[in-house]
């Protein structure tokens, strides 16, 4: 969150359509950070939709009409191949003001800005949000104005750091923002389970407890402004089992890098059914540090 970020005069109406796991943290971040804020909340399953929404007091339901009218921005948090229906269901109920907000890379811009009349604005989130953590990317769409992106960014920053992202890169933010979280995650889950199968005396409690405090500390550091290479450079000492255990990762982390990255964009590609890119080989890679 921003610091200082100040609250959000007058409190907008949010409608959340979609209760999985990205609308759910959403509706969490929102009461959490942005209690100003209303919010509003369909899903598919009204009865389900009700029971979910009991436990945030002050969270009204609707259906996908009763959202439209009622909200100055609709987030909508359903599957990629549900917004179609979901954006023809609610466009004729939406004022022109009320901003539809996509949260997937998997429908593009072009066609909600086909499908509405109303701005388009695209965000990437992170699961972090509910803690009141984590970048959010921000792409303008269709129809979308300075001011509509402010409203969407003034309410992001209750609980995200908002980066506006030009569509060229946004593939690229995406993975860095919205994956990394995932990615770093299941990589110290597998280191996790390396040394679990040698501990023993540890419990497995024990371990997860100890890496966690680990990953927390990175975080500090790098707060601190520290870059990743600052962080191995303190802690592998020449010759040491770190330095050791960071030469076997680089044997061939560079090249699973490649081909994680190179697995998303296929991805992205067969999702929104255009070809795949074609790296430039002689191309110069920019470096970043940090």
């Amino acid at each position: 969150m921003a610091p200082g970020a100040p609250p959000l005069q007058p409190g907008p109406t949010v409608g959340v359509v979609g209760l999985g796991r990205i609308g759910t943290v959403f509706v969490e971040a929102i009461r959490r950070f942005a209690p100003e804020a209303a919010v509003v909340v369909a899903g598919r399953d009204q009865a389900r939709t009700r029971e979910a929404a009991a436990l945030w007091p002050g969270v009204a339901v609707a259906d996908l009409r009763g959202v439209a009218e009622a909200a100055d921005m609709a987030l909508l948090c359903v599957p990629p191949e549900a917004y179609r229906g979901a954006v023809f269901a609610m466009a004729p109920a939406m004022g022109p003001e009320v901003i539809l907000v996509s949260v997937t890379n998997a429908v593009s811009l072009d066609d909600l800005g086909r499908w509405t009349r109303q701005p388009v604005v695209k965000i990437i989130p992170s699961p972090a949000h509910a803690a009141g953590r984590g970048a959010c990317l921000v792409t303008p769409g269709p129809r979308a104005q300075a001011q509509h992106v402010e409203r969407v960014t003034a309410l992001l920053q209750r609980f995200s750091r908002p980066v506006l992202t030009d569509p060229a890169d946004s593939r690229i933010a995406s993975n860095l923002a919205g994956c990394a979280p995932a990615i770093l995650g299941a990589f110290c889950g597998s280191f996790l389970e390396a040394n679990a199968a040698r501990a023993q005396v540890f419990s497995p409690a024990e371990l997860r407890a100890l890496i966690t405090e680990s990953v927390a500390a990175l975080a500090a550091l790098l707060d601190q402004g520290l870059t990743f290479e600052d962080v191995v450079a303190r802690t592998a000492t020449p010759g040491g089992t770190t330095e050791a255990a960071i030469r076997a990762l680089m044997t061939q982390g560079p090249a699973l890098c490649e081909r994680m990255v190179d697995a998303t964009f296929h991805r992205e590609a067969q999702l929104l059914g255009i070809p795949p890119p074609r790296p430039d080989p002689a191309e110069p890679r920019a470096a970043a540090r940090g």
